[in-house]
């Protein structure tokens, strides 16, 4: 068994992430942002919600 992720293993360019899985990731994450003090811990909570929305774009 492969110690790379699902998403690397398929070579297709897929990320793997459904959807649904990117939408409710983003919920978490938006949550997490709203109750995070830390101004480090918000700025990679930020950084976290950017790579998900670019998951989530089809692109050109």
């Amino acid at each position: 068994m492969s110690s790379e992720p699902a998403s690397d293993r398929k070579g297709n360019g897929e990320t793997g992430i459904t959807p649904s899985a990117g939408e409710t990731i983003e919920r978490h994450l938006h949550a997490a942002l709203d109750d995070a003090e830390n101004p480090e811990t918000r700025f990679h909570l930020r950084q976290a919600l950017q790579l998900v929305e670019a998951l989530d774009d089809p692109g050109p």
